[in-house]
This record gives structure tokens, C-alpha cells and sequence, in this order.
């Protein structure tokens, strides 16, 4: 997702409820570290519940009172914004993460521009596809076009790091 996407979301979503989102993301996180292993699959409500408790202590500070089903509504609300941002930042981290290792990868076959410009369209292959399961016959091509190697020798590269990046 690119800012000129996030844009319109951003536009209907009132920054009382974008600062407090942001805050139960925080604090989301925060309790996210601390909760046994054995419940980490349960943890789905937090934001919503942090979202709600936020929600009330900020209705009584800035309208000194609450109106439940305004109370209700808003801790959704912030806890869906909540939930929107950790998906964000955790898809713009796990870019960050493939660049990193496509980079690491392909530095002891390629060098310097064919490098970057390799990483790039493979990246670019990645966003299209919206997943680690990038096509390995796209990665093959992007070698092939950047180095003298054969095509099978191409294809071998392509689908080891198609195994490297599909661990988990």
C-alpha cells in the first residue's frame, strides 16, 4: 500500500481517533510482548477492548461524561484504525526484511547496479503478487537479464531463493 492509497482512508478518519488508534497500537503491543505464549492466538480483541478504555477515559477528560453507544462506536473504531496501523507497519517492516535478504542473496552473483536493479524488479514482482510466493520464473528472468549465467542455472538461483524466502 502506497501513501497515495492510505490517503483517502486517512481523510475519513478523524484525528482524535488517529491519535488514540495510535496509542492503543502502542499499548497493543505492549501487552502483546508480555502475554504467554498459550495465548497469542486469542489476542484478536485487544485492540478493540484498549480501544473502548481509551476511548472512555478520553470522553471523560475532553466532554467530561459518556454517551455509551458514542462510547462503544468510537472504541471500535479506534481499535479497527489500531488494528489498520499494525498491519501497515508490519507489511512495510516485512518489506524492508525482503529487500534485506534479496540483497544478501544475490550479492555473491550479481554486483553493483545489476544488483539494485535486480532487487528492484524483484521487489516490484513482490508487491505485485502480495506475498513471499513470488513466481521463481520471474526471478529467473531478472537474473538471467543481469548476469551471463544459463537459463537453468537462472532457474536453480531463482527457486533456492524462493526457499530461502518462503522459511519461516
Amino acid at each position: 500500500m502506497t501513501i497515495q492509497e492510505l490517503a483517502p482512508f486517512l481523510q475519513m478518519v478523524s484525528a482524535d481517533i488517529l491519535t488514540l488508534a495510535f496509542i492503543t497500537y502502542l499499548l497493543t503491543n505492549l501487552i502483546k510482548k508480555y502475554i504467554p505464549e498459550k495465548f497469542k492466538n486469542k489476542v484478536g480483541l485487544i485492540p478493540f477492548l484498549l480501544g473502548i478504555i481509551i476511548s472512555a477515559i478520553y470522553s471523560l477528560i475532553a466532554y467530561k461524561g459518556i454517551d455509551l453507544l458514542s462510547l462503544i462506536k468510537k472504541g471500535v473504531q479506534v481499535g479497527g484504525v489500531a488494528t489498520f496501523i499494525y498491519a501497515f507497519i508490519k507489511q512495510l517492516l516485512k518489506k524492508d526484511t525482503l529487500e534485506k535478504t534479496l540483497t544478501n542473496v544475490l550479492t555473491g552473483i550479481l554486483q553493483g547496479n545489476s544488483l539494485k536493479t535486480a532487487v528492484k524488479e524483484i521487489i516490484e514482482g513482490y508487491s505485485q503478487e502480495n506475498s513471499f510466493n513470488v513466481n521463481a520464473d520471474i526471478i529467473s528472468e531478472v537474473i538471467k537479464n543481469n548476469t551471463e549465467y544459463p537459463p537453468e542455472t537462472c532457474k536453480t538461483i531463482s527457486e533456492l531463493i524462493i526457499n530461502a524466502l518462503n522459511v519461516k
